[in-house]
């Protein structure tokens, strides 16, 4: 379901460009006559790559239109630059510019019914960027304002709106009663796609709340407006979807023919999303059909998809930090000659005007030092991305070598135990299950470690409480955690956190398996800007020289290392042992 509400998220994107009734814009150094409507055909003629021009010549039609008091087509202009900042990924200048419309033709045009969609477009990108509660007021006051006009496009539009946004809350409910109320505008329209499409989001809200047979119901009548439609793309999602629910609803034959067609319309189409979760539907199917061939030959084939996916995604996320960095750079070239345009226009009034000269002089210094410092910005949040990536990038490899191993473990036990038939078979159904809880234990150890609710150093003791319980308890072994309150609402980077996660455990794991202690005490202090913990037992210690030959040791001083920290270790053949993690916190 989760490509279900990927569609819905692109779908009404889209809707929400087709639905913006806008005009145009224009660029810099015009002739001095050129009006409104001159400014409009020059923006129209620049091509794709050249948005920036394009908005600067949008700005200078709305500012010409403002003159001439023709205020319907100076909203209209801030319309068009909103759209084209849209489709240059730069949602917040785009509602800035929607806001600066609707506020044009309430308070100067006095349109309220373009006032009422131009709320509407708000709210979707409000949704679209996560802001529920926003969004649901600006739906709900362009939904009253186009009742009023009688606006049934735009009626109808909203409701499908307030449909997705009650979804994103979990209410499922009021999204369903929503949507419900379009389904007979689009039969009287013959809009066969979009009826398909609506009944998809109500199938959808139904396998939320886990009623699948009501799902299955509304998501075959998707297929079938899908297939009037001939629109394959929706026609595909559509049968994913449906395979998906009968999995829930144990129909596992026909969830695996639709599944396939699924997978063969997104061969069509080259949506390679679909192609995998098809694979992994697949897999699924065949683990629930105790198919040990069948389910390693999908989820084969699931992972080669899904690597390649990634590898793509690499590329489309380089591409796009790189788009961002220039968006931003150009944004910040459009500001600079914006203002640079009105310092030229005040010149040329005040030319022989000394004060005014060197008031103009003034303000270009001040214009380059923002430029200067708005370029220093652009470079500091690039460099935050490229952390970002790089924290991807690390996860990724943790999945890989990890999990990968883990499940390649277990396909080769599986196929010893098929080779073997009743042969030792509850050996290896153990050894399987053995590795299936340490996949799992990893993977939640990577998805804790990169959950920001999990950034204080309070859910980090939290977390380590619950490991120590469950490893010394086991062995008898007395534990204590001393902690530095001013250390609680402290916050650390992924990294860190991690570092100091894994470190602990290696500590308290060695101290369980190795040192023969009744007693371990866990230490948090806060030392020198630095979070010192400390890992201290009673047992019979050991010679570091001898202990140097194994991984752990190093792994737990590398750990600290590559956060900026480091490992002490004081310990000695029956004198105890004390692990000693610095990490610094700034």
């Amino acid at each position: 379901m989760s490509k279900g509400v990927r569609k819905e998220m692109m779908d009404m994107l889209m809707a929400s460009l087709l639905f913006s009734i806008v005009f145009s814009p224009a660029t810099l150094f015009s002739n001095e006559n050129w009006k409104g409507s001159d400014w409009l055909e020059h923006a129209r003629a620049f091509p794709e790559h050249q948005k920036d021009s394009a908005i600067l010549s949008f700005i200078n039609a709305a500012r010409l239109f403002a003159q001439e008091n023709d205020f319907e087509s100076q909203a209209s202009a801030y319309n068009q630059i909103g759209n084209t900042y849209l489709q240059m990924s730069n949602p917040s200048k785009a509602i800035e510019y929607y806001i600066a419309s609707a506020e044009i033709y309430r308070e100067k045009a006095d349109n309220r019914q373009m006032y009422g969609r131009n709320l509407i477009n708000i709210a979707l990108i409000k949704l679209n960027i996560g802001d529920q509660v926003q969004a649901m007021e600006y739906a709900q006051k362009g939904l009253n304002i186009a009742q009023e006009f009688n606006d049934e496009l735009a009626m109808v539009f909203t409701q499908r709106l307030m449909g997705r946004i009650y979804r994103s809350k979990g209410m499922n409910d009021e999204a369903i009663a929503r949507i419900r109320q379009v389904l007979d505008y689009y039969r009287a329209q013959e809009d066969w796609s979009n009826l398909g499409e609506s009944f998809q989001n109500i199938a959808n809200s139904y396998f939320d709340k886990q009623e699948y047979e009501l799902a299955a119901n509304y998501t075959d009548s998707s297929l079938y407006y899908n297939r009037k439609a001939g629109n394959q793309r929706n026609l595909a999602y559509s049968l994913h979807s449906l395979s998906f629910t009968y999995v829930q609803l144990g129909r596992l034959e026909e969830a695996k023919v639709f599944s396939d067609s699924s997978i063969a319309i997104g061969r069509v189409i080259a949506d390679p999303y679909l192609v995998m979760d098809g694979y992994r539907i697949n897999a699924d199917i065949m683990r629930l059909k105790r198919d040990i061939d069948g389910y390693g030959n999908y989820i084969a084939s699931y992972l080669a998809q899904r690597d390649s996916i990634d590898q793509q995604q690499q590329v489309y996320i380089t591409r796009d930090l790189e788009a961002k960095y220039q968006n931003q750079v150009k944004q910040a070239e459009i500001d600079v000659l914006l203002l640079e345009q009105q310092l030229l226009a005040s010149n040329i009034r005040r030319q022989k005007n000394m004060r005014n000269g060197i008031t103009f002089t003034l303000v270009i210094v001040v214009v380059f030092s923002i430029v200067l410092v708005n370029r220093f910005k652009v470079l500091n949040e690039t460099r935050r991305q490229l952390e970002v990536e790089k924290l991807r990038n690390s996860i990724a490899r943790d999945l890989h070598d990890d999990l990968g191993s883990t499940l390649s473990s277990i396909n080769i036990i599986s196929q010893m135990a098929l080779q073997n038939g009743q042969h030792d078979a509850g050996t290896h159904f153990d050894r399987i299950g053995k590795h299936s809880a340490l996949m799992m234990d990893k993977l939640s150890e990577i998805v804790w470690s990169v959950n920001p609710d999990n950034d204080s150093t309070e859910q980090l003791i939290v977390k380590m409480r619950e490991f120590a319980s469950e490893i010394l308890e086991s062995k008898s072994i007395e534990w204590k955690f001393h902690i530095d309150r001013k250390i609680c609402n402290l916050k650390l980077t992924v990294e860190k956190r991690k570092t100091v996660y894994m470190v602990l455990k290696e500590a308290i794991n060695n101290a369980a398996k190795y040192s023969e202690t009744n007693r371990l005490d866990i230490c948090f202090n806060l030392v020198n800007e630095h979070l010192e913990v400390k890992v201290c037992d009673q047992g019979k210690g050991f010679d570091e020289a001898v202990a140097k030959k194994g991984n752990g040791l190093r792994n737990m001083r590398e750990r600290a290392k590559q956060s900026g920290g480091e490992v002490t270790i004081n310990t000695g053949n029956g004198v105890g042992t004390e692990v000693l993690l610095l990490v610094p916190i700034t």
